[in-house]
């Protein structure tokens, strides 16, 4: 699987590459598959399974923050993927990056931007509470009649 994985990186960058940009379509990133390894292709028996190939291939690449998936025109628009490392040069280079940030983050057992946002939701949520209490004794101030 870990090389699936990389062929589809290498498959993504190479698209991005030719298109000038690190947005494009996740089935311009199959057909570049296919072009590189059409034996891969025709094993897996068409194109369906290729494309499910490529996708799941591209679903490893976003849980490991490589890449991300966007769909403008949701539900049937394109789907993109989305080079988030486009100034590094490999796909072991982006790895250790990657890793090397784990590594700094609350000693790698769960990404900052997550711990980030649950101490942001508790905030907000606090705040939350705190404005709606404000607000029921306020209203229940208002009509009691001393």
């Amino acid at each position: 699987m870990e090389g699936d994985i990389q062929r589809c990186w290498d498959a993504l960058r190479q698209v991005c590459e030719a298109n000038g940009t690190a947005k494009v379509p996740l089935l311009d990133v199959v057909r570049r598959l296919e072009e590189l390894d059409p034996e891969a292709a025709a094993s897996l028996g068409g194109r369906t399974e290729a494309n499910v190939a490529a996708f799941i291939a591209g679903l490893f690449l976003v849980h490991r923050r490589l890449v991300d998936v966007v769909q403008d025109k949701v539900p049937s628009g394109p789907i993109f993927l989305v080079d988030l490392w486009p100034n590094m040069n490999t796909y072991p280079e982006v790895r250790a990056h990657l890793e090397r940030l784990e590594a700094e983050e609350d000693g790698g057992s769960a990404p900052k931007g997550l711990i980030q946002r649950a101490g942001e939701a508790a905030a907000l949520e606090e705040a939350s509470a705190s404005v709606l209490a404000e607000e029921e004794d306020e209203t229940t101030s208002s009509w009691l009649v001393e």
